[in-house]
């Protein structure tokens, strides 16, 4: 019997919402929930969505922290600003992005 979104249990949806938001598997992404603890049970659907939001912006600032790490020096700036990291490719270069069969390569050109 195929089963749609609706006929779904509760725990199956928010796994796969959560999949959605992570682009985790389900065993991390039933893991990670199995583990949270709310001092509300009115609470828990929005500690959960927290939760993940948090997880997704330590996840995206490794990523951050990793392009810094491997880039060449000098081409990216960083600076902090609000509280957070603001980082971006310098302005006076030439980037150029090309796509071909064996996937993107760039190209940084500048002083």
């Amino acid at each position: 019997m195929n089963t749609t979104n609706k006929d779904q249990d509760p725990i199956s949806q928010m796994l796969d919402i959560a999949q959605s938001i992570t682009g985790w598997t389900r065993d991390e992404t039933r893991k990670l929930i199995s583990s949270i603890r709310s001092s509300d049970k009115e609470r828990l659907l929005d500690d959960i969505s927290n939760i993940l939001e948090w997880c997704r912006a330590v996840e995206m600032k490794q990523a951050m922290v990793d392009v810094l790490k491997t880039m060449p020096a000098g081409i990216m700036e960083v600076q902090w600003m609000d509280g957070d990291v603001a980082m971006r490719f310098r302005p006076d270069l030439d980037i150029q992005m090309i796509e071909d069969e064996s996937g993107t390569k760039v190209t940084i050109k500048g002083d």
